[in-house]
């Protein structure tokens, strides 16, 4: 059995074990913050697909029937490199950054 393999079912273990339920309420909180900040930002909510621009972050969102649809989010170009950490191993990311 190669690493990769041990990896892989650990990440999975952890995944059906509650990591899934725990990453939804953390997605569930930033979409309620934005959602908060197009109130106070725009004063309403987008009526169809819109793209806006907040802290230099490009977004396309909608009003769906679940409610506010991240289309697509694009962080400026300086965060990039941070926006990669935050999906990287520890060791890919060293190598990223070297």
């Amino acid at each position: 059995m190669r690493i990769g393999d041990i990896r892989s079912l650990f990440w999975l273990s952890h995944w059906y074990n509650g990591r899934s339920e725990r990453l939804q309420e953390i997605h569930d909180q930033h979409i309620s913050n934005l959602f908060q900040l197009l109130i106070s930002e725009m004063g309403s909510l987008p009526k169809g697909e819109q793209s806006i621009s907040f802290y230099g972050f490009n977004i396309c969102l909608s009003m769906g029937q679940s409610g506010l649809e991240i289309i697509s989010i694009e962080p400026p170009e300086a965060l990039d490199v941070i926006q990669l950490e935050l999906f990287c191993e520890e060791e890919e990311y060293a190598e990223m950054t070297a």
